[in-house]
């Protein structure tokens, strides 16, 4: 009988890997434009500085911003795969806390377009639109003469 066990490696911003959290529940969808995940961590954390004895307590949530960005890495015997990449969109303040994340459809939530095309293929508009986001516009087809 073999046994498995759990990993995750959760990575917020610049902070080293979580390796164990409360809960993680990713939420994918073809009939969604979003992929998002919640991820519960306890609301206050103890930090150990490299080469210190003491620990220090911290509010967990004040150790994140929205907009960090997020990859949580799930999987069996320390085999782990990326399974959600994205960002924070929201912080909320319960026990345990919650981080409520959103995939890369995030960078353009904000994003105004203040832009008209006369005649532009598909891929243009789709690039200009997504331009500084770090979004990557592949295998569109060339559609001229494009009617919005």
């Amino acid at each position: 009988m073999a046994v498995y066990t759990l990993n995750s490696r959760i990575t917020i911003g610049d902070f080293k890997p979580f390796i164990g959290v409360n809960e993680v529940v990713i939420k994918r969808s073809l009939d969604d434009h979003a992929n998002t995940a919640i991820v519960k961590l306890p609301i206050t954390a103890r930090l150990k500085e490299s080469g210190k004895a003491q620990t220090q307590s911290v509010m967990t949530a004040n150790s994140f911003s929205v907009g960090d960005r997020i990859t949580i890495e799930l999987g069996y015997n320390k085999e782990l795969r990326k399974e959600f990449e994205g960002f924070i969109r929201r912080i909320n303040m319960t026990t345990p806390m919650e981080l409520e994340c959103e995939g890369w459809v995030f960078q353009l939530r904000e994003k105004d377009i203040n832009q008209s095309w006369e005649s532009s293929s598909l891929k243009d508009v789709i690039e200009d639109i997504v331009e500084g986001s770090g979004i990557v516009v592949e295998d569109i087809d060339n559609i001229n003469n494009l009617v919005i």
